[in-house]
């Protein structure tokens, strides 16, 4: 079993723990910069614009020049030590005025417009974000 050949030894290798999951880092837009606060376990960032994959920065990075308009939205993910992404922190940009950060944080289902306003149903026409998915009806 896996627990015999890795785990007997406390200071045996650990293949599990390389793949953990790492947490998202909470992240911020302002002045064409996305920022972030660093995660230990991070090994890297990987940066995406409207769901599009823009870069991978390293763990050392917490800031990336990135054009944005008022209806982009921004999201990043930590890698672990193996590449594996985690779940995404997004940032929603409302008009370059004010910048709501949906984050990583909320519950299944939960429905937000692009402005990062929670709505009570899915729209019947228009533009949605639900589970961290944006939607087209």
């Amino acid at each position: 079993t896996y627990e015999k050949m890795f785990s007997e030894n406390e200071n045996a290798w650990d293949p599990a723990a390389l793949t953990k999951q790492v947490a998202a880092p909470e992240a911020q837009y302002a002045d064409g910069q996305l920022t972030w606060s660093a995660v230990k376990e991070a090994a890297a960032y990987a940066i995406f614009k409207n769901g599009v994959f823009v870069t991978i920065v390293d763990s050392e990075t917490t800031s990336y020049a990135i054009p944005a308009d008022s209806d982009d939205v921004l999201s990043i993910r930590s890698a672990n030590e193996m590449g594996g992404f985690g779940e995404p922190f997004t940032v929603i940009l409302n008009d370059m005025k004010g910048i709501q950060c949906v984050g990583n944080s909320e519950k299944d289902g939960d429905i937000y417009d692009l402005q990062g306003r929670r709505l009570n149903h899915v729209p019947q026409q228009g533009v949605y974000i639900q589970n961290r998915r944006i939607y087209v009806k």
